[in-house]
C-alpha cells in the first residue's frame, strides 16, 4: 500500500493540521495525525476532542487505507527530507509501519491504528452561512484583547457570533472591556453561538492572506454542540463552549446619554499611554488620569517611578471630564481599532468609555474606568 506526494505540499497541511493534535493523551492515537488514502487524494486529520482540523492533499496512491503517525516525529522527519516528491509505504501487521522515501533517504516509522482514532462528529450542510476569509479574520483579530484571560467565567474565553436580521457580530468581554465587530451579511437566519478563542486563533491562523481581486469564502455550519468551518483544502470542526453570554447590549450607553465626545488620533494617542505606561508599577497599577477641555486631552500618571504630564490635542464636543484608566486596557482597545482616528465618547467620570471609529460603525470598543482619589 503506497502513494507518492509532494514534499512542500504535505509538510504544510501536516503542520497546520497539528495544531490540533493533542500534546497528551489518554488515547494515544490523538498524539498522532491520521493519514486517509484514497487513490487521488491524501486526507490528513488532528483532533484533541475539542477541535479537529482535516486538510487534503493531492496524491498518486495504488489503493485505500489508514493509519496514525505520530505528529511530532512526521513533521520534523519530513520538513527534514529533500525537496519533491516522497514516497510512502504502509505495512500492516504485528510490526506495522511505514517506510518514507525521499531521494536516496529512507527512513521507517511506528504506525497506530486507525481505528483506535476517534471520529471527528458529523454535522449536516444546512444551516450555514458565507463570509470572506479576510473579514473574519480581521473580526475576531479586533475584538480578541477583550476576551477573559482567565477560566472564572469560562463562556468568556469565548468570542460569541451572533447573526441577526443580516447583521453579523462578532463580540467579546473580559468584565473591564467590550469589543464589538458588525459586518453585514446575506443570512436571514439567527445564530447565536460561543467559540473557545484558542480555536478561533486555530482558525484564523490557517486563513491565507489575499491578494485585493481575490478571496477565501468560508462557509461556516453550525449544529446544537459544535460548528464548522470549510475553505480551501481545510476543515476545521470546534465545540462550542456551554452557557450564556452575558447581555452585552445591556451595557451600551444609550447615544443620548452622552455628553463628552472628544475625537482623538489614534497614533499620537497611543504614544502618549505607551510613555505613561514606562512609569506604571504593575503590581500597584496607577491609573492614567485624562482631562478632556478646551480641544485637549492632557494626561498624567504619577508612580514610585516617577511623574509624567502630556498633552494632544482633540475636537471637543461638550462638556469637558476628568477620568482615570488602566493605560493597558486603552492602549490595547486603540490598537485594535486599526484606525487613525476614532471619537472617544462619554457620560461622567465613572461610567464605561465607547471607543468607535470615526466613519461607520464597524466596530464599538467599551472601556471601563478607574476612580480617581
Amino acid at each position: 500500500m503506497k502513494f507518492t506526494v509532494d514534499k512542500a505540499i504535505l509538510f504544510n497541511a501536516l503542520v497546520n493540521v497539528s495544531r490540533a493534535v493533542a500534546d497528551k493523551s489518554a488515547i494515544l492515537a490523538l498524539e498522532g495525525i491520521k493519514f486517509s488514502v484514497q487513490r487521488d487524494t491524501l486526507k490528513l486529520t488532528g483532533y484533541d476532542l475539542e477541535i479537529g482540523i482535516t486538510a487534503t492533499v493531492p496524491v498518486n496512491a495504488d489503493g485505500e487505507f489508514e493509519f496514525v503517525l505520530s505528529s511530532k516525529l512526521v513533521c520534523q522527519m519530513v520538513g527534514k527530507l529533500p525537496d519533491g516528491n516522497i514516497d510512502f509505504e504502509y505495512f500492516k501487521g504485528d510490526n506495522a509501519g511505514v517506510r518514507i522515501t525521499g531521494k536516496r533517504i529512507v527512513t521507517t516509522l511506528g504506525s497506530i491504528s486507525a481505528d483506535e482514532y476517534p471520529n471527528i462528529p458529523e454535522y449536516e450542510k444546512n444551516e450555514g452561512f458565507e463570509i470572506a476569509g479576510a473579514t473574519l479574520k480581521n473580526m475576531v483579530n479586533m475584538t480578541r484583547f477583550a476576551v477573559a484571560a482567565t477560566d472564572a467565567k469560562p463562556i468568556l474565553t469565548g468570542e460569541l457570533f451572533e447573526i441577526k436580521d443580516n447583521v453579523f457580530n462578532i463580540v467579546s468581554l473580559d468584565g473591564y472591556r467590550l469589543a464589538v465587530r458588525t459586518e453585514r451579511v446575506n443570512f436571514d437566519k439567527n445564530f447565536n453561538f460561543v467559540i473557545k478563542l484558542k480555536s478561533l486563533s486555530d482558525i484564523v491562523s490557517l486563513i491565507r492572506e489575499k491578494k485585493s481581486d481575490e478571496s477565501d469564502i468560508i462557509k461556516v455550519y453550525v449544529t446544537k454542540k459544535s460548528a464548522a468551518f470549510e475553505f480551501d483544502n481545510f476543515s476545521i470542526h470546534t465545540r462550542l463552549l456551554e452557557g450564556e453570554f452575558h447581555q452585552y447590549n445591556r451595557a451600551i450607553p444609550a447615544p443620548e446619554r452622552i455628553k463628552t465626545t472628544a475625537a482623538v488620533n489614534v497614533p499620537e494617542f497611543i504614544r502618549a499611554l505607551e510613555r505613561c505606561q514606562l512609569l506604571i508599577d504593575e503590581k500597584i497599577k496607577s491609573p492614567v488620569r485624562l482631562t478632556i477641555n478646551n480641544d485637549e486631552v492632557a494626561l498624567s500618571c504619577k508612580s514610585p517611578r516617577g511623574e509624567l504630564n502630556d498633552e494632544i490635542p482633540c475636537e471637543l464636543t461638550g462638556q469637558g471630564i476628568e477620568i482615570g484608566f488602566n493605560a493597558a486596557y486603552l492602549i490595547s482597545a486603540l490598537k485594535s481599532s486599526e484606525t487613525d482616528k476614532v471619537y472617544l465618547k462619554l457620560i461622567d467620570s465613572v461610567s464605561p468609555m465607547i471607543i468607535s471609529p470615526a466613519d461607520g460603525d464597524a466596530f464599538l470598543f467599551l472601556v471601563l474606568p478607574i476612580r480617581l482619589y
